[in-house]
């Protein structure tokens, strides 16, 4: 047996701030509630200026953020958390059609990996995730950024009843956890959590789902090409077989790799190019003191206000 695998969160923007009649009409097609549902909130959150929920007495289910301002300006973002998942269950193809119809973004999407037929030994995961094994035994991918001389691994970290591979503030992390342990629920059973937020990956990610992909083969292969449980043996790391342990939590699918596709949102995004050229300009002028390239300087931060203001993408 394999794990289940589900949505336990997913946030999107859209262009544009909807009025209350489009509202009505997305969170009927893709939630199954009227807007009228939804409590206004008087406080704002993540620079946007009105927030509407969704909630029962256990907590939010959907929340939609409107009014946006600074680099949510012209945006209208809806977000659904793990309980919302559970008791709503919306469908991802429709939301992510909707998404690319839309010309939106999807920002973050957890995906949950239930062992519920014990696939996984907790013991056997902390002994291969520790310093002395995780060289020769582990293949991964979060994190790889931070890697250097002196820190030459991704960063793995072990705690009571919770594994975490790569950073919570990185762009993408995998998490594992024992649920009766860290949330208290009846029965115990291990959860594994594919948490990203990479753009890119986001964007291929929804229009991939958009297509009509499987969730459960899509993001089983997903979370193979980023982390792999390797058996031991003499020869080199990359000539070894996976543990069949692991291959059988992932359902026996391949690596899945993801397709870049480029950005159609209208709404203007501060791009690394930009923010590179800013901080070369301004370090070159405060090293030579010229007056030149501080007006180009300043001229590079008008170029980025007028195409905020404009709505461009460059």
């Amino acid at each position: 047996m394999s794990a289940v695998i589900s949505c336990h969160k997913f946030k999107f923007t859209v262009p544009g701030d909807l009025t209350h009649a489009e509202l009505e009409k997305v969170c009927i097609d893709l939630f199954g509630y009227s807007f009228c549902r939804f409590e206004r909130l008087y406080q704002g959150r993540d620079c946007y200026q009105t927030i509407h929920v969704l909630s029962d007495t256990g907590g939010e289910l959907v929340t939609v953020y409107r009014d946006g301002w600074m680099r949510n300006r012209g945006t209208t973002c809806i977000a659904v958390t793990g309980r919302g998942m559970e008791l709503i269950n919306p469908d991802l193809h429709t939301m992510c059609q909707y998404i690319v119809a839309s010309k939106g973004n999807l920002c973050a999407v957890d995906m949950a990996f239930d062992d519920f037929d014990n696939c996984l030994d907790w013991d056997t995961l902390v002994l291969l995730s520790l310093a002395d094994n995780f060289k020769t035994r582990v293949r991964t991918k979060f994190n790889r950024s931070g890697s250097s001389k002196t820190n030459p691994f991704p960063t793995v970290t072990v705690q009571p009843r919770r594994i975490l591979y790569g950073s919570e503030k990185s762009a993408n992390c995998f998490v594992i956890y024992d649920r009766q342990f860290v949330e208290g629920v009846e029965y115990p059973w291990l959860r594994g959590e594919l948490r990203i937020t990479h753009r890119e990956d986001c964007r291929a990610i929804c229009h991939a789902l958009a297509a009509g992909d499987d969730v459960g083969p899509l993001f089983a292969g997903l979370l193979r090409s980023r982390l792999e449980f390797l058996a031991a043996g003499p020869c080199r790391k990359d000539h070894r077989l996976v543990e069949p342990w692991w291959n059988e939590f992932l359902q026996g699918v391949a690596a899945t790799g993801l397709k870049r596709i480029r950005n159609d949102s209208p709404h203007y995004e501060f791009v690394p190019s930009v923010v590179a050229r800013v901080r070369r300009a301004f370090k070159t002028a405060f090293d030579t003191g010229d007056n030149d390239i501080l007006a180009a300087l300043f001229g590079v931060v008008e170029e980025c206000r007028t195409a905020y203001q404009s709505g461009l993408t460059f």
